[in-house]
């Protein structure tokens, strides 16, 4: 082989490896974008977080209420994946009604870690816990949600698009307003 004949099939190859590097990462944004836009909403109640736990980064930490499966019929090893497969209360809220090894055939699931069978709750570890917000207002949302709970008629919803095991975040509610409304007409009344 000449040193022509190497330069080109040194380029096909940087070609060939350059498109495979950029295919992954529009492969995800793919992947996210078809959950977001043809994927089932489901609103997941958020319980009170520990308010000592602190602001990390530009999310906000959020822990589902209902985090566990009642009543499993199955035995898992902890960490192992399974898929849990959403249910709707008489409310609308989502909850997880089974745990299996296999996704369902029929019905939207997650796909999930089990954590840890306690009494008749199988415990997981869902993929989203963090609501990311703009830095901002990310001080003042992350204030707004500590305090929030006081109220027992508050309603925090994390909402959650699913697709074929995927989820994704797509909104975070305070009685039905989405956080980033209400900081911004808490941070309005404020500076006035």
């Amino acid at each position: 082989m000449n040193r022509i004949e190497r330069i080109a099939v040194n380029w096909v190859l940087f070609i060939i490896v350059s498109l495979a590097v950029l295919a992954v990462p529009l492969y995800m944004i793919f992947r996210a974008e078809t959950v977001l836009s043809k994927g089932n909403l489901y609103l997941f109640k958020v319980e009170p977080r520990d308010p000592y736990d602190p602001f990390r980064g530009r999310y906000l930490d959020i822990r589902v209420q209902q985090n566990y499966v009642e009543n499993c019929k199955k035995d898992f090893s902890p960490g192992e994946v399974c898929y849990a497969v959403i249910a709707k209360d008489a409310k609308g809220f989502a909850y997880f009604s089974e745990l299996s090894t296999q996704p369902p055939a029929a019905g939207d699931y997650i796909r999930v870690k089990f954590r840890w069978k306690n009494k008749n709750k199988s415990l997981i570890e869902l993929p989203f816990g963090r609501y990311f917000v703009n830095e901002k207002i990310a001080p003042e949302a992350d204030k707004l949600l500590a305090g929030f709970f006081t109220d027992p008629k508050d309603c925090c919803v994390l909402k959650v698009k699913v697709k074929d095991g995927q989820a994704l975040v797509s909104g975070l509610n305070l009685n039905g307003i989405p956080i980033e409304e209400v900081v911004k007409r808490k941070m309005t009344r404020d500076s006035r």
